[in-house]
């Protein structure tokens, strides 16, 4: 019956919904930090009552190849044929070794994909939930948060990425703690799991680095514009040297046809990051500021600029070498510094902070809609059919 991909009202109403749970939800673990002891820090029964939700959502959608997540089939067979001997020869996932080790983890226990499913996606939306928790103030404007939803639903179709920058995301939040040892194991595991994830695995010692050190603006600038000179002049040398490294699967491809694809440093989702990054340069001193006005958490407020900055810094490589989901890498610290910067724009006496919020509300609603227009056919996202016999 569902053979084919179309735009479903019904499958919109749906993630619209999800997304205003998320971001309602999520707001409410941020301001009240735990329903039992009411301190920061702890996962509340709503955001486990959202975990739950959207694991159920993402473990029991049809997918027969076209629709329920492109690449959904390939998992699913992946994981019944994990103990396989050669796998490697059929699935270059098998070279990701954590990956492997999940599938061949919970195989052990069940043949059953669907529990493989749950496990995966509960502990996705874990993730998220945690690093909003440790990175907005409970006093930011949550609208931004409208977005965690569609990274998660970006996971119907590629379950290795999301998995694997779970893992820098979960890092992160423990270099914030100052829990080096355990931020570091994160960052191996996020480049065992997915070989695209190893350049946004070192956001991670960049911020360890430069946490204690003096970043300025401009230096920020004329690097990301050297950068984007650089790989431009040395595109064709930077395409054959990665692609002479074996990547396996997909990732050789992608490094060979990069400079096929016309301009790619104006790739579509790719204006929010420089919309972003020029946008924490223009308020930098306000951002500042706040980092002044929460000393006791200022090591936190800085991991989360400089994440956005390396994620900037970062944006002309992915680009050149065709890595297109780059920018679902480092989504979340950009959806958490939106809320700092709305945060800091509300602020101002001279705008009406309802009419700015409900404006923002209606933009993102927007943003997603239009996100879910351009990628529903290739990702397979519509129409969402719950399949649970």
């Amino acid at each position: 019956m569902y053979n084919y991909p179309y735009w479903s009202w019904s499958t919109l109403f749906l993630y619209l919904l999800l997304s205003i749970a998320g971001m309602y939800y999520i707001g409410n673990n941020i301001k009240y930090g735990s329903a039992f002891c009411n301190k920061r820090g702890k996962i509340t029964i709503d955001a486990v009552s959202l975990i739950i939700v959207w694991a159920f959502f993402a473990t029991f959608r049809f997918a027969n190849g076209s629709i329920g997540g492109s690449d959904t089939l390939g998992y699913i067979w992946f994981f019944e044929h994990s103990f396989d001997k050669n796998l490697a020869f059929y699935d270059h996932s098998a070279e990701d070794l954590v990956f492997l080790w999940t599938n061949q983890l919970i195989r052990f226990f069940t043949k059953d994909y669907h529990l493989f499913f749950f496990i995966i996606y509960s502990f996705m939306a874990y993730a998220f939930i945690k690093y909003c928790q440790r990175f907005c103030k409970p006093y930011y404007p949550i609208i931004p948060l409208l977005l965690v939803f569609f990274l998660y639903l970006r996971a119907f179709m590629s379950i290795r990425s999301n998995y694997s920058f779970c893992f820098v995301l979960l890092g992160l939040v423990s270099l914030a703690n100052n829990k080096y040892k355990r931020a570091y194991l994160l960052a191996i595991l996020a480049c065992l799991t997915h070989k695209g994830c190893i350049l946004y695995a070192m956001s991670i010692p960049f911020c360890h680095f430069f946490r204690q050190r003096n970043l300025p603006n401009f230096v920020v600038a004329i690097t990301f514009l050297c950068l984007m000179f650089i790989t431009e002049l040395l595109r064709d040398y930077i395409v054959l040297f990665t692609a002479s490294l074996e990547l396996g699967g997909v990732y050789s491809s992608y490094a060979e046809n990069a400079n096929l694809e016309g301009n790619a440093m104006f790739y579509t989702p790719s204006y929010g990051q420089y919309f972003l990054g020029i946008s924490i340069l223009l308020f930098s001193k306000e951002i500042h500021k706040e980092f002044e006005y929460h000393k006791n958490d200022s090591n936190g407020l800085k991991i989360l600029w400089l994440t956005c900055i390396f994620d900037l810094l970062a944006l002309p490589l992915s680009l050149l070498l065709g890595n297109w989901r780059a920018y679902e890498f480092l989504y979340m610290p950009r959806v958490c510094m939106w809320c700092l910067l709305l945060f800091i724009f509300v602020k101002r006496k001279r705008y009406n902070k309802r009419i700015v919020l409900v404006g923002a509300f209606m933009f993102y609603l927007i943003w997603i809609v239009y996100r879910l227009n351009k990628t529903y056919e290739d990702s397979g996202l519509m129409p969402y059919v719950l399949d649970i016999i």
